[in-house]
């Protein structure tokens, strides 16, 4: 039974969720929202595409609650769940909460004080583990480090200083977040919900805003910056534009950028340019992309004539990247793919 649990005041009335069930819906309610802002054009695309990493995580989730070196709190993993599900199409609201940062943060906490034996950061109160960070193995030592809250004007860029609130640390020093209209160097320069644009601190475009292929991304779900027509001068006139459907015109090549490129759970048919169905195992690749569950190669190995989806590996198979293997898992010395749970630490 899994173990470890707690509970903070203030939770809300809602049925919790069992550690064992928070991934799939976690996926559910993420892959919801994508759908719904146009980024996938079907649900089912979006899950199966939900990375492998994620299992991995997963597994190890489970093992450090049933170790009591993660506590789990069900209710208030539910009210994340809540607060993903009622996200807007808007990127930078989804940054803001960090897909319901404020509230996902908070089901799970690690229990392990400062000093104590880790082998990730999850395992610690203070989320920081110093371990050796050349190891390979699945269990890496450590020890938990304590985390030291900095003010403004503070020293900050190391694993203990974390800089208080919404501060940002910038040349090894907390301070506020720019402003719209204030100079800047990078995006994380600046204040919550701006990037850094030519220079200066301000909103992302978002859907039918003016926007720049060397600019910021588009700041709506399911859009992306496209090219409309061209000035007086042959500038290029851009704005935030939906991506295309299945069987809608499309983008054939990166570098044409007069038509919208598609969704993601599709691609660009290089003849009919049109958006069409990823290809599955045994089909024809010729945008090097597969449906999840394949991988694109060249055939046969060596001299490959034309480019092919081939199913992921189970664990057993040969493999010599660890993009072939179903787990995301290939072991270099024996060129073999590993189930998930070989990255999983439980000592």
């Amino acid at each position: 039974m899994l173990a470890a649990c707690f509970t903070r005041p203030g939770a809300p009335d809602l049925a919790p969720i069992a550690a064992a069930d928070f991934d799939a819906k976690f996926d559910g309610a993420v892959c919801a929202v994508w759908t719904r802002c146009g980024y996938y054009a079907q649900l089912a695309g979006c899950l199966a595409a939900m990375p492998t990493t994620q299992q991995i995580l997963r597994l190890q989730r489970l093992s450090d609650i049933a170790r009591g070196t993660v506590s789990y709190d069900g209710v208030w993993a539910a009210a994340c769940i809540v607060d993903i599900a009622a996200s807007s199409c808007d990127r930078t609201e989804l940054a803001l909460s960090r897909l319901g940062e404020r509230l996902c943060e908070s089901f799970e906490r690690g229990t392990v004080a400062a000093g104590g034996a880790c082998s990730h950061d999850a395992e610690c109160a203070s989320n920081g583990c110093d371990y050796d960070s050349g190891c390979a193995g699945a269990c890496c030592p450590g020890h938990c480090i304590a985390s030291v809250s900095v003010g403004a004007g503070g020293e900050c860029g190391t694993d203990r200083a974390v800089c208080e609130g919404n501060l940002v640390c910038t040349d090894g020093r907390c301070r506020r977040g720019y402003a719209a209209g204030e100079q800047c160097q990078l995006t994380g320069d600046c204040g919550e919900g701006l990037v850094c644009t030519g220079g200066t601190c301000g909103a992302p475009p978002r859907a039918g805003d003016a926007c720049s292929e060397y600019g910021p991304g588009c700041a709506t779900i399911g859009t992306s910056c496209q090219i409309t027509g061209f000035d007086s001068q042959q500038h290029p006139i851009a704005r935030c534009l939906p991506a295309a459907d299945l069987g809608q015109p499309c983008r054939k090549f990166s570098g044409v950028n007069d038509r919208p490129p598609c969704k993601a759970d599709a691609v660009c048919d290089l003849q009919q340019g049109i958006c069409v169905a990823l290809p599955g195992a045994g089909e024809d690749c010729p945008n090097l992309v597969c449906a999840p569950g394949a991988i694109c190669r060249g055939v046969p190995e060596g001299a490959p004539t034309r480019n092919v989806c081939q199913a992921l590996l189970p664990a057993g198979g040969h493999c010599t990247v660890a993009e072939q293997c179903a787990s995301d898992i290939c072991d270099r010395a024996t060129q073999t793919c590993l189930a998930s749970d070989a990255h999983v630490c439980s000592f």
